[in-house]
């Protein structure tokens, strides 16, 4: 049963903090301190959260009404996600995984040993090597 006065309350949701966070200004945060901290919090919700973890078919595991408002607009909410700025560059600067429809931030690999080659790449205003 719904309290009275908040039957028609929105419900402040992922999908709904990915649109606010793409509103976000470019920011500097640097590698360490306190912002780090928040940020790698932030980092690790966004990992209990990713649409894989309620892709799945152990509806058990993650099933109550929470859980059930998020899986509903997980996949909504990550294509917000990828526009926003929260990706913590090799500058210290936080930038979005896509700028205008396209992959902003490229990883190479090779098969030896597992490495990682890093990708330079320039995308609107954002420059950086990953």
């Amino acid at each position: 049963m719904v309290e009275p006065g908040f039957e028609k309350s929105k419900i402040y949701g992922l999908q709904q903090l990915a649109i606010d966070m793409k509103r976000l200004p470019d920011e500097h945060m640097g590698k360490s301190g306190a912002n780090s901290d928040a940020l790698k919090d932030f980092y690790d919700f966004l990992s209990d959260n990713r649409v894989d973890v309620y892709k799945t078919s152990i509806s058990w595991t993650r099933s109550g009404p929470y859980e059930q408002t998020i899986r509903n607009g997980i996949d909504k909410a990550w294509k917000e996600f990828r526009k926003a700025p929260i990706i913590l560059n090799r500058l210290g600067k936080l930038v979005p995984a896509y700028v205008d429809g396209q992959p902003s931030i490229y990883l190479g690999s090779s098969s030896e040993y597992k490495k990682c080659h890093a990708v330079s790449t320039c995308a609107d205003r954002y420059c950086y090597t990953v």
